[in-house]
């Protein structure tokens, strides 16, 4: 997991994979897990070639595998912090492995908690009253008296997006209904949303009988319910929608016993799902008011997107409130869900947390008040991002690198590394750019966190990097400071790119730079003497 792509959830969907590869072979499988760097590529000939990993973090995986008893997964390196509070860690002691001079810290991964929140999600939301009383403003249209209305928001990785849907749903009204639907950058099958709506709503059904029944045999279950109250509202509206919804059952089985392939947006059965669906969403909204929450939209397929459209004219005449969260697309834009031409929307676009908010975020997070040069590092590498400042916190409170002074806490001096939480975030991002942008930006990471162009392409031996340099400034990673000089958007995507680098091909590139460096200075190396040292060092 992470190569030769990286996502942000690594850590996660490798923790699930695992549990749910036992959970269908119990005690015939033993397994070993380990994170950190790994040399993956090609190998052999033209002829006969694998893609494979290789490194210490590989070999690891495979003594652990060798000392777990059958049923176990022992873990070493795994960051809880990646996990999303959704999986246990126990039982944490050290052990000797064969080849290893150190003994190397061992924890069982025991099961999921049950929670798909992470920790941070437990502890109070610091900062964005506004944002809040807005959301909270916006979701008035789940009453009865009101027509639906969408509240997009906007925002980068670790902005807080999620953890704003959460809050809205801790502090509604306690009969509201909250219905979530999630887009998933894996899988990117049709309609996906909605079969997720479905299997959080019934395929675990907290008044199932027994945990042996079927999917479907759930849904039909919780559909009957729902009927049954929809006939005590005894209304005529209640009793159509009650009709509507035993016509719709068989059509939402098929969503859940079968895989969806892509659906002609004119055909029979897509008229047919829009219909079950809507059927569904009006017969929620007669009973009790209801928020729907769309999660991770910039992954939405086309075919949700399409059906979004055609369920919007129904949408619109129910008492419900719509919660869109999403990052921009590659262009900018904000991703869209399809019902923006039938509802009254409204966008909510999400920057970092301002000067105050984010000092009482660290205060919060490391139970005391930050001195300046710490509050300084943190504001300089974090933007203002509540995500990067929880990881920065977490990371900090398990090193050497805080002292208590006066009242306050402190940063002592020392090299910072970023805390891996961060870093599969920045990864994965780096991993989406071409390959072409990739290489510059690490060559240009050697170079500095300002850097001139003339310099970076003799460093990275090509004439007309232009095309390059302007889709890093698309990509945010840099800008344009004065004359040909760049600087770097975030000195953590610079800190990301550099890290990626292996040490053979990091150290030819610094002497590359040197050289370079030295040849533009001519006989007047002074101004840049300090510079050529470093890089040569």
């Amino acid at each position: 997991f992470g190569a030769p792509q990286s996502r942000e959830n690594d850590v996660h969907r490798a923790c699930d994979f695992v549990l749910a590869l036992g959970e269908k072979m119990g005690d015939t499988l033993r397994v070993g897990m380990s994170s950190g760097t790994v040399y993956a590529g090609m190998t052999g000939s033209s002829g006969r070639c694998t893609y494979t990993v290789f490194g210490d973090t590989v070999n690891t995986a495979a003594r652990l595998q060798h000392n777990a008893s059958w049923g176990e997964v022992l873990t070493s390196g795994l960051d809880p912090s990646e996990m999303d509070g959704s999986f246990t860690l126990d039982q944490k002691h050290r052990c000797e492995l064969r080849g290893r001079k150190q003994k190397v810290v061992v924890s069982r991964l025991s099961g999921r908690t049950g929670s798909d929140s992470i920790p941070s999600r437990n502890r109070r939301l610091v900062g964005r009253a506004p944002e809040m009383s807005y959301l909270l403003s916006r979701t008035g249209s789940a009453r009865v008296d009101s027509l639906s209305g969408l509240t997009v928001l906007c925002g980068n990785a670790g902005i807080g997006k999620s953890r704003l849907l959460d809050e809205v749903g801790d502090r509604i009204d306690e009969g509201t209904r909250i219905l979530m639907m999630k887009c998933d950058d894996i899988l990117r099958r049709s309609l996906n949303p909605f079969i997720y709506l479905l299997g959080e709503l019934f395929n675990d059904d907290k008044h199932a009988m027994s945990q042996s029944q079927t999917d479907l045999t759930r849904l039909e279950d919780g559909l009957a319910r729902i009927g049954g109250q929809l006939r005590d509202l005894d209304t005529p509206a209640s009793l159509t929608a009650r009709e509507e919804l035993e016509m719709a059952g068989p059509i939402l089985a098929s969503l859940l016993d079968k895989p969806v392939s892509q659906i002609e947006s004119g055909g029979d059965r897509f008229e047919n799902i829009a219909m079950a669906v809507g059927s569904l969403l009006k017969a929620f909204c007669l009973i009790s008011p209801v928020i729907l929450m769309l999660d991770d939209i910039q992954w939405m397929d086309d075919d949700s997107r399409r059906l979004f459209r055609v369920l919007g004219r129904t949408l619109r005449t129910l008492p419900l409130a719509v919660l869109a969260a999403g990052r921009p697309l590659d262009d900018d834009r904000r991703p869209t869900t399809g019902l923006e031409a039938n509802l009254d929307t409204r966008a909510l676009d999400l920057g970092g947390l301002r000067g105050f908010e984010a000092r009482e975020l660290v205060i919060d997070r490391l139970g005391s008040v930050p001195g300046s040069r710490l509050m300084d590092f943190i504001d300089e590498r974090t933007s203002g991002n509540p995500l990067y400042i929880e990881q920065f916190c977490l990371y900090l409170l398990g090193s050497d690198f805080l002292e208590h002074r006066e009242g306050t806490i402190e940063l002592v001096p020392g090299r910072i590394e970023i805390p891996s939480g961060i870093r599969s975030i920045l990864v994965a991002r780096m991993d989406r750019l071409t390959p072409e942008l990739r290489r510059l930006l690490q060559t240009a990471s050697v170079i500095g966190s300002e850097f001139d162009v003339d310099v970076l392409s003799e460093v990275h031996r090509r004439p007309d990097i232009s095309c390059e340099l302007l889709e890093g400034e698309r990509e945010r990673l840099w800008s344009m400071t004065s004359g040909r000089k760049c600087a770097f958007g975030h000195s953590l995507y610079r800190d990301a790119a550099y890290g990626m680098l292996l040490d053979r091909r990091r150290r030819k590139l610094h002497e590359r730079t040197a050289r370079v460096l030295e040849k533009l200075a001519g006989d007047d190396t002074g101004a840049a003497a300090g510079s050529i040292a470093h890089h040569y060092q």
